[in-house]
């Protein structure tokens, strides 16, 4: 199974092939590059089979000052051109990529020799920009002006196709606001996730209103404001040293990635829960997993966070969510109910299940809801070791609806008049779409009885045996808020909500909305 499975069977083998065939240019060095570039690499852009490309250009060199993403396989040195150390990590994503890489600053006659039929300009440069603006538009290219900072991230498209689209006009493109500010990964996932897809839907749409963002229009984020998508801050930044707190990440799949690296790039310290091992078809969307088959995706993950960051402290553990009681009945009672409803939901006989005792078995086994340890090395994470360690928060990554119900109520468990519960941020996607949700004791509600998954399909069989469609850009925004999120609820950066629920829907014109009363 290659890296591009799961792209495929999302959007099948003849978009994919569009995608392969794209030359796209990316220009800069830092964060928000790499990510994109390791991005494109997942979504199989530019192969040189299919005569496609991505192009880097760049002139950035590394500095004490800031961590690399796509140098942590090379030795980097204080002066050195960034660029050129970066196809070691691109070809392990995606071997087929065809990787040009070009230690410059941005090039007229470089790009038209090259061929490139779109182009992302990932700087905080607003000069760079406007030179990008008007080359696109001289040579009718199509392009993407991407920014991002500690707390913001900023797209803006342009069609050169579109007469309404003169020079005077370009100022949207350059991002002023931007203009010096060090690009932080969390924020860079998500413009990263945001302009991707509109990559994506020059190539092709997905069915229904899956519309571009119109000619020099701009998509803003921004975590500081209640709503999200708007420039102006409702929240004054935060000053706290975020190396003080501890928090537990559950699963190192595609979400996981993300949330780990944004961490990472934070200083947040962390562990690691996840008993998966990485097959091939991951690579696309779980970009830090490359070249680790067959072995844990936790340790992996750790392993590659900390050459990033060596100053973070990571923990791996080897297991799974969801010990329950023999001996404490609330627990068999909310077991029990779980069943019924699951129950409910599929109804009898069913090609899987001719009996509730089936069913409740193939759940006790496929989702460790009990007190046997299966698997050599693997153990099971309690209730009571979330308390014990001392965490901070909670963010669950998992696709798993009974780890997550299990989870939830998890957090939601009052130990002591002290300790009420734990905070907890759940992320969730499809391939166009996500929701992050966050709950805080005494601060946030829960959003809805953890029990309403049950309404959701489950799955018993392996994902490995029967995969799915999934693809990078939506990981990426999830993942991203998940991260801008967390941060407010460790320094107690509150809005004046009841309820917390950030949705992405690609289709929507706003592509973010935050759900809450005020």
């Amino acid at each position: 199974m290659n890296t591009n499975n799961r792209n495929v069977l999302t959007w099948g083998i003849e978009n994919q092939v569009l995608l392969e065939q794209k030359r796209v240019a990316v220009l800069g060095s830092g964060n928000l590059s790499q990510i994109i570039s390791a991005s494109l690499a997942g979504l199989g852009v530019g192969t040189k089979k299919q005569g496609g490309a991505i192009i880097q250009i760049g002139d950035g060199v590394f500095s004490d000052k800031q961590k690399d993403l796509l140098a942590i396989e090379s030795r980097s040195r204080i002066g050195q051109r960034k660029i050129k150390t970066f196809n070691s990590v691109i070809s392990k994503i995606n071997s087929d990529t065809n990787y040009l890489t070009f230690p410059s600053s941005f090039s007229a006659a470089l790009l038209l020799s090259l061929g490139a039929d779109y182009l992302i300009d990932a700087t905080n440069s607003p000069r760079s920009k406007q030179t990008s603006a008007e080359f696109c538009q001289k040579y009718n290219i199509p392009m993407l002006s991407v920014s991002s900072s500690r707390y913001r991230a900023a797209v803006t498209t342009l069609n050169p196709n579109d007469k309404n689209a003169v020079s005077s006009n370009l100022r949207s493109l350059t991002h002023q606001s931007f203009k010096g500010l060090t690009q932080h990964l969390p924020t860079s996932c998500i413009a990263s996730g945001l302009a991707l897809e509109e990559l994506r839907k020059s190539c092709f749409r997905y069915e229904g209103a899956d519309d571009s963002l119109d000619n020099l229009t701009s998509f803003h984020y921004n975590s500081l404001s209640f709503y999200k998508n708007r420039l102006r801050s409702d929240l004054n930044p935060h000053s706290t040293d975020l190396s003080q707190y501890k928090v537990l990440v559950i699963g190192a799949g595609a979400l996981g990635n993300f949330v780990a690296l944004g961490l990472a790039d934070l200083g947040i310290n962390h562990d690691i829960i996840d008993f998966d091992t990485i097959e091939g078809h991951n690579l696309n969307r779980q970009l830090l997993l490359y070249g680790g088959e067959d072995r844990y995706k936790a340790e992996v993950l750790a392993q590659r966070l900390k050459r990033y960051n060596p100053n973070i402290k990571i923990g791996v553990e080897i297991a799974k969510l969801g010990k329950v009681s023999k001996t404490l009945k609330g627990d068999q009672i909310w077991l029990d109910k779980l069943v019924d409803e699951e129950a409910k939901r599929i109804g009898f006989p069913n090609p899987e299940f001719n009996s509730k005792a089936e069913l409740k078995e193939a759940i006790l086994k496929k989702y460790e809801l009990n007190e046997k340890k299966e698997g050599k090395g693997i153990k099971l994470f309690t209730r009571s070791d979330s308390f014990e360690y001392g965490y901070d928060l909670v963010l669950c990554c998992v696709d798993n609806k009974f780890a997550r119900i299990w989870l939830e109520q998890m957090c939601q468990s009052k130990y002591s008049k002290e300790q009420p519960g734990i905070p907890l941020i759940d992320g969730g996607t499809s391939h166009d779409s996500g929701q992050v949700a966050v709950y805080v004791p005494g601060r946030y509600n829960r959003i809805r009885d953890p029990l309403s998954l049950l309404q959701q399909s489950a799955r018993y069989e392996s994902c490995i045996d029967n995969p799915a469609g999934s693809v990078v850009m939506s990981n990426s925004i999830i993942g991203g808020m998940m991260v801008t999120e967390a941060v407010k609820v460790l320094t107690a950066t509150y809005e004046p909500r009841n309820q917390m629920l950030i949705n992405y829907d690609t289709k929507n014109p706003r592509r973010i909305n935050q759900i809450g009363r005020i």
